[in-house]
Parts: structure tokens; C-alpha cells; sequence
């Protein structure tokens, strides 16, 4: 991954890597990510920058599959030979989503949006077999608003939702005791499933 920092941002579930790193905390193994990456990457459309990021990942010694659209169209997956998905989005289709979550929530669309307009982060990422990595991710805030908005707009299993709420949360508390920033208190005042963590308590804590 480390031949991708210029080219691509982590936003998805396995940027969490590197806020362990950065927060000094090791989450609970079952909560971990696995086998799927999602990625912020330039242009109007993911399409825009195949041929690049393949170049890329086979520089690397990594080859892919054809790509393929996904089910909201919303982002381009591709997957490599050992079966990790890499999923391309661009600020483009993911304004589409924010717009779509906007329908809901107009405060949590317009959280989301101030997360990416955040600069980035470079850190460095290291999962649970010691491989390490330097990233771009974004700050863990932004993480935070944006998993709120995958949990209400994007399909996915009951189960898997379960898992990736549980994680989301795991974040928010590490972020709440840990990250240099507080929660923005607008953010938490009228995101229910921030504010209710916040109040409430949370679900699973993290190991630290």
C-alpha cells in the first residue's frame, strides 16, 4: 500500500489500522476488517483512474481483476488475485451518497462533508500479521461521520451491519478518550447514533 499514498486516501473500515496506530489502542480482533478496502481516489468518475491505479498495484506485484461497477454505482470494485476487494470511490459519487443521506439526515450529510473537507492524514498502517504500511486516511472524525452515513444509505446484511456499527462505535470511543479533537458538539447534537454513544455509553470497549 505504501506505493499508493499519492495516488489514493483510505476511508473505509480498514483506515481503523491506523488510528490504532495513532491512538496507541489494539480493537478487539472480531472486529477487525477483512478482505475489503475502500478508497478515495481523484477524478469526476472511479473509472477515471483504472488504468493508473493498476499500474500501480502491478508495479507492486499486484495484480487485479476487471473492474466492475457496484450495485449503487457509487464506487468501481476491483479485486486482486488474493481476494482483497478494493473499492474506488471519487468526491464526485460520493457527493451522490452525501445527497442521498441528506434525504435523512441534513445535519449528518452536511457532518460528512465537513470531514472531507478535513486535510488527510498520513500514518501508517499495521494489521494484525505485522505488515506495515504508510497511508493517507482521513482524520478519525471524518472516519466516524462517514460510517454513520455507509450504516443508513448503503445495503448490507444484518450481520454485517452489526459488525460495522460495533466498530464504528469502538472509534468513536477512542476518538472521545483519545484523538487531540473533540467531537464537534453541533455533530453531536444532531446526529442521533453519535449522541446517543456519547450518552448512553458504548457497546464494546476497545482493549487498550
Amino acid at each position: 500500500m505504501s506505493g499508493l499514498i499519492d495516488h489514493v486516501t483510505i476511508i473505509g473500515e480498514a483506515a481503523v489500522y491506523a488510528y490504532e496506530c495513532e491512538m496507541a489502542a489494539l480493537l478487539p480482533r472480531e472486529m477487525l476488517p477483512d478482505g475489503g478496502m475502500d478508497l478515495l481516489v481523484a477524478g469526476v468518475h472511479p473509472t477515471d483512474v483504472i488504468n493508473e491505479l493498476v499500474g500501480v498495484l502491478r508495479r507492486a506485484k499486484i495484480e487485479v481483476q476487471r473492474a466492475q461497477l457496484s450495485a449503487d454505482k457509487a464506487a468501481v470494485e476491483l479485486r486482486t488475485e488474493e481476494g482483497l476487494s478494493l473499492r474506488l470511490y471519487t468526491a464526485s459519487t460520493l457527493g451522490g451518497l452525501i445527497d442521498q443521506y441528506a434525504e435523512n439526515s441534513a445535519y449528518g450529510a452536511e457532518a460528512v462533508q465537513w470531514g472531507l473537507d478535513l486535510p488527510v492524514m498520513h500514518s501508517m498502517l499495521v494489521d494484525r500479521n505485522g505488515r506495515a504500511a504508510a497511508v493517507a486516511v482521513l482524520e478519525p472524525r471524518a472516519f466516524c461521520m462517514l460510517r454513520f452515513m455507509a450504516l443508513d444509505v448503503e445495503e448490507m446484511s444484518l450481520i454485517r451491519r452489526e459488525v460495522s456499527a460495533e466498530l464504528n462505535a469502538a472509534v468513536v470511543k477512542l476518538v472521545h478518550e483519545r484523538w487531540t479533537e473533540p467531537f464537534v458538539d453541533d455533530h453531536v447534537q444532531s446526529i442521533g447514533p453519535l449522541h446517543d454513544l456519547l450518552e448512553d455509553g458504548f457497546p464494546t470497549a476497545p482493549r487498550m
